[in-house]
């Protein structure tokens, strides 16, 4: 008798854990199945005194062109970035979500900062979202096939000049480096900033482990018995 209980207990154990494992298993994939997180780390992309495409999903389509910008000590100058569609985005902190939800700027060419150089050839940034710093996080919006997809990218952007000699203005320049960037694949999904892979989402995980404990709970209480 007391085998054949063990037997029952066994067997409707078993089931609850199958039920659990099926049911984490619906929930993460409630998750679009061909959801992905393309993620680019280098090398580096640098205007350089001049532009740069970026094709994030390469169907040959520039989805965001970063220009350089330059002029004297008597000027200012602008470092902006372009796009035939889409959006980019203010600085963003890390983990920051990009969804249908952020607010993007789509008036295209966006500043990203202004120059100026003085006469000692140093250049500072003295307007636009943008500071002359590293680790600067920008969040993207771009279309594949006509329907918005988001993103993230992380810039540098910084100054080099020339002083002023023998009457000759001092000159300086602008520029944007992108050290990695990365997109989710799938339109019905955002990404958060810094995320350069696809993972379950936390309620799924969350209602798993709420699975997992209602069985232990419950193999505690007959225990008890």
């Amino acid at each position: 008798m007391r085998s054949a209980v063990t037997g029952k207990s066994k067997s409707l154990d078993s089931r609850l854990f199958a039920y659990a494992l099926a049911g984490g298993a619906a929930l993460v994939s409630a998750t679009p199945a061909n959801a992905a997180v393309i993620h680019y780390g280098g090398p580096t992309l640098d205007t350089a005194g001049s532009s740069f495409n970026l094709d994030l999903d390469g169907d040959l389509v520039n989805d965001f062109t970063f220009q350089s910008g330059a002029g004297d000590s008597a000027t200012t100058f602008d470092a902006v970035v372009s796009f035939p569609g889409g959006g980019v985005t203010d600085p963003l902190a890390f983990a920051t979500p990009v969804n249908a939800t952020t607010t993007f700027n789509a008036t295209s060419p966006y500043k990203l900062t202004k120059g100026a150089v003085d006469q000692a050839g140093v250049v500072t940034s003295s307007g636009g979202p943008y500071a002359i710093a590293p680790n600067q996080y920008m969040g993207l919006t771009f279309d594949i096939g006509g329907v918005a997809h988001y993103g993230w990218a992380r810039l540098e952007v910084y100054g080099t000049g020339t002083p002023e000699v023998n009457g000759l203005l001092a000159q300086g320049q602008l520029d944007v480096r992108l050290m990695e960037y990365a997109y989710e694949t799938n339109n019905r999904a955002g990404i958060a900033v810094g995320q350069t892979s696809s993972v379950p989402e936390p309620s799924s995980l969350a209602l798993f482990a709420l699975g997992a404990a209602g069985i232990a709970a419950m193999r505690r209480r007959k225990a008890a018995k």
